[in-house]
């Protein structure tokens, strides 16, 4: 007689379920994705808009403008102490740049332009030398990489 109970492989139950569309976990992350899809497209600033797709602090460009001092913000353009207890009061740093009232609009702008110009083209030379496989780099290749990144640091 053969004994098939030791060849069956058993499935999680937790595995069963993350499968089903209508499952509790899958709904609640589905509709946290649809609340922030319609806030994000509620809210009319663009520079607002842009800052909430930012959220840590090596990617989003308030960070350049910023010095963290104790819960203290200082911006480096104006010298000005800002409130900063946690990521919750990043907004209110973005607001600052973005608003007229300090000056620091139009530069904060052509900055973020300029930063995701940079990515973009950061994302392309990384699609260039997967294209390439192993194809050897010379120096100037470098020179030109490097000189790209240099061309977009903010001026301050």
């Amino acid at each position: 007689m053969n004994n098939n109970n030791n060849n069956k492989s058993t499935i999680s139950p937790y595995l069963c379920t993350r499968t089903f569309p209508n499952d509790y976990y899958y709904l609640k992350k589905k509709t946290n994705k649809l609340k922030f899809f319609f806030f994000f497209f509620s809210i009319s600033d663009p520079l607002k808009r842009l800052n909430l797709l930012f959220n840590s602090k090596k990617s989003n460009p308030v960070w350049d403008y910023f010095q963290l001092d104790g819960d203290k913000a200082i911006c480096r353009l104006c010298n000005k102490r800002l409130a900063y207890k946690n990521h919750m009061y990043l907004t209110s740093l973005s607001n600052h740049l973005a608003s007229k009232r300090y000056g620091h609009r139009q530069h904060y702008m052509e900055y973020v332009t300029k930063k995701n110009e940079l990515i973009r083209e950061t994302d392309m030379f990384n699609n260039i030398i997967l294209k390439m496989g192993n194809r050897t780099f010379d120096s100037s290749d470098f020179y030109n990489f490097k000189y790209m990144y240099k061309n977009f640091i903010c001026d301050k």
